[in-house]
């Protein structure tokens, strides 16, 4: 028996550990059913529901094991002795939990985790690790619990006054969408990453439509239909993850919601308003129309539905009561009222409708006493207690509107200390919410098709001012003016945004937000003017997503994901959450612990018994990932023409493209940790190996060696025969973890796939040269390990002062940058000034040449790219841009479904372009790249699969050849091109004189091969599943096909 005290039950929890009960009295005995047991009681005791959970001196696996109760919980194991760590690595995939639960062997007084991303920490003997290191990692309110005296000891992080929860659209009940968070900061490390990488589509209604977060959970509904094709209705459901690391805690399905064919910018201004929270429930309609639902925070079940709610259009939560905006039709404005429900009985307790006026949409707001609401031209405010009128301001237009105007509503109504604050006719006006009396007004700003954005932070009114319809202005004085709430006094001045803000292109469709020190904005990616110093930062490398934007809450920044093709040198992908810098002490302390380690090469059991000499250059292999450094995807080996099935391995899971030398299929089990190596012949598994993290793409085969990254931060070398180590190598400047869509993942993460080239392995280490101190570039000996070539690339943060930069010797370059744009590339939107060639992010409109992000490494034969970037073979940045191939998406992401993005065959230089890449595709620009959804290459031609309509989401996809040297302005001319059908392509693979590509019709698979010299159709072959993306590989007379359902097939002669 485990005794604790102040025990909470953990009842979602019960039938996950009933059923691992179960599987261990059949199967581990006395010992499982122990750790079974004792696993309920350390979770209960918890009482979280899910997240990421430690277990330090794991022995074992087994309590490891049984602490993974469902999937909300992600578990890690730590313990010094490796022949424990090899135990438990086999216990937990004998029970296919492997990813879901991984161990590790660790020996140090330091812990490997991110500061506040652990849940849940269990120890029987803490060892090296001080109490205070256990504290650092935990997140508030997270729990240890330690052994003592044969009695488990629980602690408790305390929650952080400086950090704040936001539990509305709009922070909280009174609008004012300021977070009383003084930690919140510029973005410089990644906390924790998920899902999705991308919305939908960048024209339609956005597919996240609101987030908030209290209790150290994070919820938003989101759209998770495929973003292919929009012709797939909306399945949104609305999903809570752990906040601090991301976790999904769990999903739950909604009857309905706004069309998600809507125009972008076209509202419904409501759905935003329609999600809040508490630290225990949410409140949420599940589905457009229905009555608002209490639901359980921790588990997702329904506890109560409030009927009288039917109709909501928006939501306020003040304590425990319930106020609810409903109508007849979120269409239309008539026939609307508000009601206040106590959430605990879930009582009617007052309704107010008035059949005069009609509420305007993003205007109910209220504080402890008080219910204020926008109709029309007037101000009505409530007494909160009983729904009668206190007062009124203004005149009330009696026309009854049918339909609601357009966009995302263009009124707002902040209420603060006893003063309210609305936008009338241009006008914003302050009103005493004891009286109703007019405090004082000024000219109101406007939002570019939002409402005005008023912040009141200490007493002093902020308001935006950015155009509300022009698409490309120049930077405005935006918040410039701070005025004294209660008398509309100006107190500040200042002209931060004017430098703070980049050229061009509008704000972004979403609405601004701020906290005690900052005020954050969306021009192009996430300003922040720091209002009491001079700390300004311009972030154009992240930015919100659209119809929402941003939430600055517990310390951090989240953002979620969008569908933008803007900035694509620098712009990351999916949902961020991001934490401010280190202190200057800690990050110090950080730098020393790096130093320290003695080296960052471990040798393994098979160091120096590969006899590479004895393997030479294998003709018709395909040895890495897209056959060669270049990654054409184009092979020597020549398929018969006809070829059938030959075998088919099942290995589970989601899969990599395969490799293929030697007379071995290596394939990555991509979320499971582990590199699987198959017989050439017969498919039979040979060896298979676990690392500490995702591989995420295929090792390359060289000299009897196999060779890939982990996004554990290390680079592995395995004998090819057997998968023994042969060495391992730390890339990432520290070993440290956080959580990465559902997975433990370093910091700094090494993508499988690694470069070789010339005798030497390439590879880099990291996400983004803007987030966590950039990232690590190192060229290796294949065999030895030893390190030739190292780079250090870290992005210099722009840096902004008070006032405007007039230097007209960069004004006089920005303008002549301007008129070779307008007048040579005509029409463009791309656009530069001074700013752009002052500042270190070097941002115009859409290009950002000041940085980069991390992708599979490529070369042109002689130097090596990271994603647009050239360096020389030993790792000199070089100012040049070259040809070779690359991704605006990473080339392991499906462009069907993100759409904006492609593969190019150009030099990555965006900032000579009129418009982002996809945009100038097919246009008479100055270049004219060759590109495609994704395409393959040799020396002469390169074949491209493209949609029908450029820049669409139209199924019908064609297949063109192009000679690789027209590229010229203008030139662009297609040797062949066919209409291949309303397919979606997934791979290609040139095979000697055939193209072969798969693609997916129906929902299951085809492989369909044509000439590569006209593009007639050879052989045609039906597949009962689709094939995973970028799955194929042409080797030995055989096409091997990665398989969505976890296997391996090979094709060859009938």
């Amino acid at each position: 028996m485990i005794a604790m005290t102040n025990r909470k039950t953990a009842v979602a929890c019960l039938v996950g550990f009933a059923l691992l009960l179960a599987v261990c009295q059949s199967s581990f005995g006395a010992s499982a059913i122990a750790a079974s047991a004792d696993a309920r009681e350390l979770l209960e005791e918890s009482g979280f529901g899910g997240g990421l959970v430690v277990h330090l001196g794991c022995g074992d696996g087994q309590l490891t094991a049984a602490l993974h109760a469902g999937e909300s919980y992600l578990v890690h194991g730590l313990d010094a002795d490796p022949t424990r760590v090899t135990a438990a690595r086999d216990h937990i995939s004998s029970l296919g939990l492997d990813g879901k639960v991984s161990v590790e062997q660790w020996d140090s007084d330091e812990l490997p985790y991110a500061d506040n991303v652990v849940r849940l920490l269990v120890a029987e003997d803490l060892g090296k690790v001080s109490m205070e290191e256990v504290l650092r990692v935990l997140c508030p309110e997270g729990v240890a619990l330690v052994k003592d005296d044969g009695e488990w000891k629980k602690t408790v992080k305390p929650w952080s006054r400086n950090i704040d929860e936001w539990t509305h659209y709009l922070h909280d009940p009174s609008n004012n969408a300021v977070a009383e968070d003084t930690v919140v900061g510029p973005p410089k490390r990644v906390q924790w990453i998920g899902g999705p990488r991308w919305t939908r589509d960048h024209n339609t209604l956005n597919s996240i439509s609101s987030v908030v977060t209290a209790g150290g959970r994070i919820f938003f509904i989101l759209d998770q239909a495929t973003g292919s094709t929009m012709s797939v209705p909306g399945r949104w459901v609305l999903v809570a993850r752990d906040a601090f690391n991301g976790v999904e805690l769990w999903r739950k399905p909604m009857k309905s919601w706004a069309l998600h064919t809507i125009r972008f910018r076209s509202g419904p201004p409501q759905l935003p308003r329609m999600l809040v929270t508490s630290k225990q429930h949410v409140y949420v309609p599940l589905g457009l129309g229905e009555p608002v639902s209490q639901i359980d925070g921790r588990t997702g079940r329904v506890l109560k539905t409030y009927d009288s709610s039917r109709g909501a259009e928006e939501i306020l939560l003040v304590d425990k009561l319930l106020l609810v905006l409903k109508g007849t039709s979120v269409d239309a404005s008539g026939g609307k009222s508000v009601i206040a429900i106590d959430t605990d009985t879930g009582e009617t307790l007052w309704e107010h409708a008035d059949l005069d006026g009609h509420p305007m949409p993003e205007t109910l707001a209220a504080d402890g006493k008080n219910i204020c609401i926008q109709i029309d031209g007037s101000v009505v405010c409530l007494d909160l207690a009983s729904g009668k009128r206190r007062w009124s301001y203004g005149s009330a237009n009696l026309k009854k509107r049918q339909v609601l105007p357009k966009g995302f509503g263009k009124h707002v109504l902040v209420i603060a200390d006893g003063v309210v604050l609305c936008d009338l006719a241009g006008e914003l006006t302050a009103i005493s919410i004891e009286g109703g009396e007019k405090l004082w007004s000024c000219k109101g700003g406007q939002g570019f098709h939002a409402p005005l954005d008023v912040f009141v932070i200490d007493g002093i009114v902020w308001t935006g001012n950015h155009p509300e319809d022009s698409i490309s202005p120049p930077p405005v004085d935006d918040f410039s003016v701070g005025r004294d709430l209660h008398t509309g006094e100006v107190k500040y001045r200042n002209s931060v945004m004017v430098d703070l803000q980049s050229v061009g292109h509008h704000h972004r469709c979403f609405r601004n937000k701020a906290s005690l020190r900052y005020i954050m904005t969306g021009k192009r990616g996430i300003e922040m003017f720091e209002i009491a110093e001079d700390n300004h930062s311009r972030n154009n490398w992240v930015r919100g997503t659209c119809q929402y934007g941003i939430m600055p809450a517990n310390g951090l920044i989240y953002a979620p994901p969008h569908s933008c093709g803007c900035y694509t040198e620098s712009m990351v992908r999916g949902f961020f959450a991001l934490a401010p810098e280190y202190s200057a002490t800690k990050d110090e302390a950080t730098v020393q612990s790096r130093k320290s380690r003695a080296s960052r090469l471990e040798k393994g059991p098979a160091y120096g018994t590969v006899q590479s000499a004895q393997f030479k250059p294998e003709t018709g292999a395909w040895p890495m990932f897209r056959h060669d450094a270049l990654r054409t995807g184009a092979a020597e080996t020549e398929l018969p023409e006809t070829i059938a099935r030959r075998w088919e391995a099942p290995i589970g899971g989601r899969l990599s493209q395969p490799v293929v030398s030697h007379g071995k299929v290596i394939v990555s089990a991509v979320d499971r940790h582990q590199i699987y190596a198959l017989n050439q012949e017969t498919g039979k598994t040979t060896w298979s190996r676990t690392v500490g993290g995702r591989v995420d793409s295929p090792p390359a085969i060289y000299k009897g060696l196999v060779l890939f990254g982990s996004a554990d931060g290390w680079v592995y070398c395995l004998r090819l025969d057997d998968g023994a180590i042969v060495w391992r190598f730390l890339a990432a400047p520290a070993d440290l973890r956080t959580v990465v869509w559902n997975r433990l993942e370093s910091v700094w993460p090494v993508h499988g796939s690694v470069l070789m080239l010339n005798d030497t392995v390439y590879f880099s280490a990291g996400r983004s040269t803007w987030l966590d101190k950039g990232i690590e570039l190192y060229g290796l000996d294949p065999v030895t390990g030893d390190s030739l070539h190292h780079y250090h690339y870290e992005s210099k943060h722009p840096v902004f002062r008070q006032g405007k930069d007039q230097a007209e010797s960069v004004r006089e370059k920005a303008e002549a940058f301007q008129d070779r744009v307008v007048k040579q590339l005509a029409r463009g939107s791309n656009r530069a000034d001074y700013k752009t060639f002052l500042q270190s992010d070097r941002s115009g409109s859409f290009s950002m040449a000041g940085g980069t992000v991390s992708d599979i490494m490529v070369s042109d034969g002689v130097n090596v790219f990271l994603h647009q970037v050239k360096f020389s073979s030993d790792l000199r940045l070089q100012d040049d841009m070259s040809r070779h191939l690359f991704s605006t998406g990473g080339f392991l992401n499906d462009p069907a479904e993100e759409s904006r993005t492609h593969w190019i065959l150009g030099k990555g230089d965006f900032s000579i372009l009129p418009f982002p890449y996809v945009a100038a595709l097919n246009r008479k620009c100055e270049v004219d790249p060759i590109s495609g959804m994704t395409l393959a290459y040799d020396g002469r031609a390169a074949w491209s699969v493209l949609r029908r309509r450029p820049y669409s989401k139209d199924p019908v996809i064609r297949v063109v050849r192009r000679a690789i040297s027209d590229q010229k302005k203008g030139d662009a001319q297609h040797d062949w091109q066919v209409l291949i059908g309303q397919l979606r392509p997934k791979a290609i693979v040139k095979a000697g004189s055939q193209l072969w590509l798969g693609v997916v019709e129906n929902n299951q698979g085809k492989l369909q091969s044509l000439s590569a010299s006209d593009g007639q159709t050879v052989q045609t072959i039906s597949l009962d599943v689709p094939m995973v993306w970028d799955g194929m590989a042409a080797a030995g007379r055989c096409l091997y096909v990665s398989m969505e359902n976890g296997s391996v097939a090979c094709f060859g002669e009938e």
